[in-house]
């Protein structure tokens, strides 16, 4: 009865402890939205009376970009010397990945203005629900989720760079995006020879979807492919059909967890 209870309340306490990270990334999330609001509203779209201010900013954000570096290996650095001395170190970690995304947030405001800014917004807002799939779902679910994601704002910059200035950091994404898609593919095919495990540490179920994985991959490459092709009219719409795709992988994994 004892060891049923004592598995009672470790379960119970990391359950506490998954949430808790969650919401971590919660608020870190609300944070750098608020900011980013901020800059949209006073720094890309500012009134005429709000001429200086906008100046102020943007003079700003350049020492924004370096406090935030700053601060990110700060508290890299502080985590570290916590982790030797076997002390927590969850508050340190999440203010290094916050002064990080500070200084993202500012640099690509700074440098694109209002493309960065509306950039941003989407992109902090997947981050935070991919941190909430991390933690809840299937880690596989992980994996798809952020494999679309990946492939849905390939999609974004074809529609948005294709012939324009921006065209080199198009096709450099895209290169980045079919390593990683590769990268995936040949890790959940390594994962799936070694029974979800990867040097002793257990990362995927031994029953883990890794079909859906290979498909979702496939999926995401030929979507990139046709976007290409076909140019960034056609882009707009296989967003949809990315979009379909990860609506259809969560009702499945939801369905799994019940």
């Amino acid at each position: 009865m004892s060891s049923k209870k004592d598995k009672q309340i470790a379960q119970s306490r990391h359950e506490d402890e998954v949430l808790n990270r969650a919401l971590l990334w919660i608020g870190g999330a609300a944070i750098l939205i608020a900011f980013i609001l901020f800059l949209n509203r006073y720094y890309v779209h500012y009134r005429t009376t709000e001429v200086m201010f906008a100046a102020a900013i943007a003079k700003a954000l350049p020492i924004v970009v370096i406090l935030g570096l700053v601060g990110c290996v700060a508290g890299a650095f502080l985590a570290h010397k916590a982790k030797l001395a076997k002390k927590s170190m969850k508050w340190l970690v999440a203010l290094s990945v916050l002064c990080f995304g500070l200084a993202v947030c500012a640099g690509l405001a700074w440098r694109f203005s209002g493309t960065g800014t509306q950039f941003l917004c989407a992109v902090i807002l997947a981050t935070a629900v991919l941190a909430l799939v991390y933690y809840l779902y299937q880690h596989e679910f992980f994996v798809i989720s952020l494999s679309a994601a990946v492939g849905i704002v390939g999609l974004w910059l074809v529609r948005r760079a294709a012939g324009t200035s921006y065209t080199s950091i198009l096709y450099g994404y895209l290169v980045l995006a079919a390593a990683f898609l590769l990268v995936v593919a040949l890790g959940a095919r390594k994962l799936q020879e070694n029974g979800g495990e990867w040097k002793g540490r257990r990362l995927f179920h031994k029953k883990a979807a890794y079909p859906l994985v290979y498909l979702t991959c496939g999926i995401v490459a030929a979507l990139l492919v046709a976007a290409v092709l076909l140019g960034a009219s056609v882009a707009y719409y296989l967003i949809f059909v990315a979009v379909a795709w990860l609506v259809v992988m969560a009702v499945y994994f939801t369905v799994k967890l019940m």
